[in-house]
């Protein structure tokens, strides 16, 4: 019949307990708020950008429209009927 031989322990369990934890829960929420306020931080200045954008194309168009209507005055001011009266 085989033998089983006798456990013998080759590992000690620590005495020192549990280590620290780093982060704690209040820890942890600060974190996330500044993260999230640094998510929204940056999804203000991609929206004012975006609207310094759509103003600066609507000046842009607002003064081609008049350079064009400026030229089409010139012409009309300058045709032989404009000369009649």
């Amino acid at each position: 019949m085989p033998q089983i031989p006798q456990y013998t322990q080759q590992v000690e369990a620590s005495t020192r307990g549990l280590p620290e934890p780093h982060a704690s829960p209040t820890g942890i929420g600060t974190a996330i708020a500044g993260f999230g306020k640094a998510l929204g931080d940056v999804g203000d200045a991609l929206y004012q950008e975006q609207e310094r954008t759509e103003v600066a194309d609507v000046q842009t168009r607002m003064a081609q429209t008049r350079a064009a209507w400026a030229v089409e005055l010139e012409k009309r001011a300058n045709s032989p009927q404009a000369k009649r009266f």
